[in-house]
C-alpha cells in the first residue's frame, strides 16, 4: 500500500503541472462518482443490511 502512495504522490506534481487544479478537482469528483454507483450497481452491496450492535457484557464481580 506504501508504494501506491508514493507513485501517486510522485504522479501527481506532473499532472499539476499540466492541468489546471480545478479539472483535477473535478475528474477526481467524477471518478469518486462513478466508484460510488459502481458499487452500489451491485447486488451483494445492495443488499447489505446493518448488524445488530453487539451486547455488552455485564459483569459485576464483588
Amino acid at each position: 500500500m506504501t508504494l501506491r502512495i508514493a507513485l501517486g504522490q510522485v504522479l501527481a506534481g506532473p499532472a499539476a503541472a499540466r492541468a489546471a487544479p480545478r479539472h483535477l478537482l473535478l475528474v477526481s469528483a467524477g471518478v469518486c462518482l462513478v466508484g460510488r454507483a459502481a458499487l452500489w450497481a451491485t447486488p451483494a452491496v445492495r443488499k447489505l443490511r446493518r448488524a445488530a450492535p453487539a451486547q455488552a457484557a455485564q459483569s459485576s464481580s464483588p
